[in-house]
């Protein structure tokens, strides 16, 4: 695996932890933040499973990056990563239309967009 590679895994997995342990530790203290009003509007036990995915996702990407049996191929990570391409667009969706940040659902999304054409391109490649 070449250091661009891993250095996108890296991102990855530190782009969907933080937020992610957030979400699943931290939850009943975030929801009464004002700034945090999305909570109410999704709905805690959402809000709690797109951080378990998002904790699931970087768990991963390390596993591919320090290439832990299995996930050595990278396919699982390409998935995880198209999965938080999806779980951003959602992030969007629910941010945008109440004037909330987005811009930074839009990095991580292109970073896991690269990440997954990279990761599952070299797996079909791997796999003819």
């Amino acid at each position: 695996m070449d250091t661009l590679t891993k250095v996108l895994l890296g991102l990855a997995a530190l782009t969907a932890f933080a937020p992610g342990m957030m979400k699943v530790v931290m939850l009943s203290k975030m929801q009464d933040d004002p700034k945090m009003e999305w909570i109410q509007r999704v709905g805690v036990t959402k809000a709690r499973v797109a951080g378990l995915a998002e904790v699931a996702a970087a768990a991963a990407f390390v596993g591919t990056a320090i290439g832990i049996g299995f996930l050595e191929n990278g396919l699982l990570a390409g998935l995880a990563a198209v999965g938080m391409v999806v779980t951003m667009g959602m992030a969007i969706q629910v941010h945008k239309p109440h004037g909330e940040p987005f811009v930074p659902n839009i990095a991580i999304m292109a970073i896991n967009l690269v990440l997954a054409t990279v990761l599952l391109t070299t797996w079909l490649a791997g796999t003819s």
